[in-house]
């Protein structure tokens, strides 16, 4: 199964993306602002959520290196 990143996953444009992605197949990694209460309608192990500051790089640095240990390799990055 391919992986992606998703950043923005709560936005419309980016529950949009989510879906897709899911419906071709990939894992999805959607990434939403910690300050927000989001919930998705997705489960299973095709999608995980993750809280994240991406403004923050050492946050960000550790998420990435986070998934990819998950995962070995990041197929798709949409930010």
């Amino acid at each position: 199964m391919k992986t992606a990143i998703i950043t923005g996953a709560a936005g419309n444009m980016g529950r949009a993306v989510v879906k897709k992605f899911i419906e071709e197949g990939y894992k999805v990694i959607a990434v939403t602002d910690p300050l927000q209460n989001d919930t998705f309608d997705f489960s299973g192990n095709n999608f995980e959520q993750h809280k994240i500051d991406m403004a923050n790089e050492t946050a960000s640095q550790k998420f990435i290196d986070t998934v990819v240990a998950a995962n070995n390799v990041i197929d798709a990055a949409i930010l």
